[in-house]
């Protein structure tokens, strides 16, 4: 998944796209 900021270890949802952990 494309993620402008920092990339999370665990796969979220578009929700989190911006890079912001849920």
């Amino acid at each position: 998944r494309c993620h402008e900021g920092p990339v999370l270890r665990l796969e979220t949802s578009d929700n989190a796209s911006e890079g912001r952990p849920v």
